[in-house]
């Protein structure tokens, strides 16, 4: 599914696979706790490749209509504090572009949201 690369350091249009996204210098395990700390110092890019954008999306931001991944970008501007239910904060400091953000404004549901 999921490949994740960070924004070259000094090229600003060209993004670095990330072969181990778990590495200690972007996650961290909290003691006693479930929750992890994550932090990516640049602009994160997220590409899913097992699903096709919405044809919506890729008409609503006039992008070719045989575009064969979803892409999505991170920023990240403090530490994001991940609970083992999914709930992140501060959801301040993670602003989302792509079609993570397109798609999310549709499928927002409530945190405390459980399905029968």
């Amino acid at each position: 599914g999921f490949v994740i690369a960070l924004l070259n350091e000094t090229d600003d249009k060209k993004f670095d696979f990330i072969g181990l996204p778990y590495h200690e210098k972007y996650y961290t395990l909290i003691d006693s706790s479930a929750e992890i700390d994550i932090f990516y110092p640049r602009r994160i890019s997220l590409t899913y490749t097992k699903k096709t954008p919405e044809t919506a999306y890729l008409k609503q931001y006039n992008l070719p209509l045989d575009v064969g991944v979803q892409i999505s970008y991170i920023d990240m501007l403090d530490v994001i504090t991940i609970r083992e239910n999914g709930y992140y904060y501060n959801q301040k400091d993670w602003v989302n572009f792509g079609y993570w953000s397109w798609k999310n404004i549709g499928d927002l549901l409530p945190f405390d949201y459980i399905p029968d």
